[in-house]
């Protein structure tokens, strides 16, 4: 681990190998784009493939106060967001404005109930967030099955 973060140790009787894994992917994320602002869950989803999503949050946590910065905000909607970017990101706001406007756009009941209709926001959210935006039939590996293989590893 990174010692330049020490508040990101964790005792080492109960550290998790998955979440100090994450913690090194995230912060990697973040070192190589420290002008950008991200949101908890955007977090999680596109890392969902190699951790949980409650790993990836114990992570971020981990690393809250220390090499990232983070905030909650309360959408239009009335829902929470967590906002997080690299400490040395100096201008944060008007990103976390721009992201926050963003989500509140996607996130619309209305666009919700008709994103087929909203083709370009659609792309936008994907490029921008690199979050899936897609409608799938089926998940050809979901969170299901690694949880299975998972818990058969761990038997």
């Amino acid at each position: 681990m990174d010692s330049e973060y020490p508040e990101c140790h964790s005792d080492a009787k109960n550290v998790d190998r998955q979440q100090i894994a994450c913690r090194k992917q995230l912060l990697s994320f973040f070192e190589e784009n420290r002008e950008q602002v991200c949101f908890a869950t955007q977090l999680a989803v596109q890392n969902e493939d190699r951790f949980f999503h409650w790993i990836t949050y114990r992570a971020i946590d981990d690393l809250a106060g220390g090499p990232l910065k983070t905030e909650m905000r309360q959408m239009k909607t009335g829902a929470p967001i967590r906002l997080l970017w690299h400490r040395r990101h100096r201008y944060f706001r008007r990103d976390a404005a721009r992201l926050v406007s963003l989500v509140e756009d996607y996130s619309d009941p209305n666009v919700c109930a008709s994103l087929g209709l909203h083709a370009d926001l659609a792309k936008r959210v994907a490029r921008e967030l690199g979050l899936p935006v897609d409608s799938p039939r089926a998940l050809a590996d979901g969170r299901m099955t690694r949880f299975e293989r998972w818990h058969e590893k761990n038997l």
